[in-house]
């Protein structure tokens, strides 16, 4: 019985990576194309970096020493993602039991939110925009409530799509 504890701690963290391994498939797949922002960062940096902030951004402090780990991949002046490969990607987001949240056409861009929740807590969020010139694939884990999104400070296109959905 030890031993069958032992190997399911040991086993963890494979399974806490798997449910968004198609996300990390993707991002290996396209971040070294040209004209790619890779931002990768974990929640420890995220928590310090609050710490500067100032009193007036209390409300985005606490959003974000609520994220562990966040990415994003950004695609500016060039769009190389095909479509097959798109589609793969938001195939196996939604097979790792990810909701859809909001999904948005504006203009020439396709805007999707996907979310996987416990217990009225939404885990991991993923924001899709992609159009023509521009690809953003964006994947943060935490533990939020809805609410919470209404005082996200990210300055990447479509983000501001996270606080529509959590006035909705």
């Amino acid at each position: 019985m030890r031993t069958f504890l032992i190997a399911a701690v040991c086993l963890l963290p494979l399974f806490a990576t798997a449910q968004i391994e198609a996300v990390e498939n993707f991002y290996q797949k396209y971040k070294s194309q040209q004209n790619i922002t890779d931002v990768n960062l974990s929640g420890w940096l995220l928590k310090a970096t609050s710490m500067v902030s100032s009193n007036d951004e209390a409300d985005k402090d606490d959003f974000l020493k609520k994220i562990t780990y966040f990415r994003a991949l950004i695609m500016e002046e060039s769009n190389p993602v095909k479509k097959s490969d798109f589609k793969k990607l938001k195939s196996d987001i939604r097979k790792a039991k990810f909701e859809e949240l909001i999904k948005v056409k504006d203009g020439g861009s396709d805007i999707e939110i996907l979310v996987k929740d416990d217990n009225g807590f939404i885990t991991d969020a993923i924001l899709l925009v992609n159009d023509k010139e521009d690809f953003v694939l964006l994947s943060m884990e935490g533990r939020f409530r809805l609410s919470d999104f209404e005082n996200i400070n990210i300055n990447i296109e479509g983000a501001d799509h996270f606080k529509k959905a959590a006035r909705q």
